[in-house]
């Protein structure tokens, strides 16, 4: 199999097998949340806990994350001055990334690192391994999503993948 550079959807796909099998209730990739900022990778745990994975493929997109998102984490950090903002953000941020691309060293302090790794083929498709490298702290108490939340994001998701189905229905009815 033809080995090509990393791209953010490869790594988005290892991380979607991944939290799927830690039967994450919810995974969204390129998601945006209510009141937050764009997800790489979206993810609602069962007890309803929203979490946050950045997706890196190079150190200079890993170093104009602080640049372009630099209010982003600034509101993640310890500094008071955001309390009001900090009811939106997720309970846990994480980047993920090609295994040794960013080293623990490079994590600011609200965040985790999680490395990916292509773990060979099997049946012709590509495998991945992933390994928590940095654990992320935990960044708000317990504040859940709400019913209301909830339903916003279904309906966002639903208003998303309707297109799609629609099309995929058609096309097998012959339209």
């Amino acid at each position: 199999m033809d080995i090509k550079k990393w791209g953010e959807a490869e790594v988005q796909l290892a991380l979607f097998d991944w939290l799927n099998e830690r039967r994450r209730m919810m995974i969204l990739a390129n998601f945006q949340p209510r009141g937050w900022r764009e997800c790489d990778i979206f993810s609602i745990t069962d007890a309803l806990y929203f979490h946050e994975i950045e997706v890196k493929v190079s150190r200079s997109d890993f170093s104009a994350e602080f640049t372009n998102k630099r209010y982003k984490h600034m509101v993640m950090s310890s500094d008071e001055r955001y309390k009001n903002e900090k009811k939106y953000m997720p309970r846990t941020y994480c980047f993920a990334c090609p295994s040794g691309l960013l080293r623990e060293e490079d994590m600011p302090e609200h965040a985790g690192l999680i490395w990916v790794e292509r773990d060979g083929a099997l049946w012709g498709q590509l495998r991945h391994r992933v390994e928590i490298v940095k654990e992320p702290p935990i960044l708000r108490d317990a504040m859940k999503m709400s019913d209301e939340q909830m339903l916003r994001i279904t309906k966002k998701v639903w208003s998303r993948y309707a297109p799609v189905w629609r099309g995929i229905a058609q096309r097998r009815m012959g339209w």
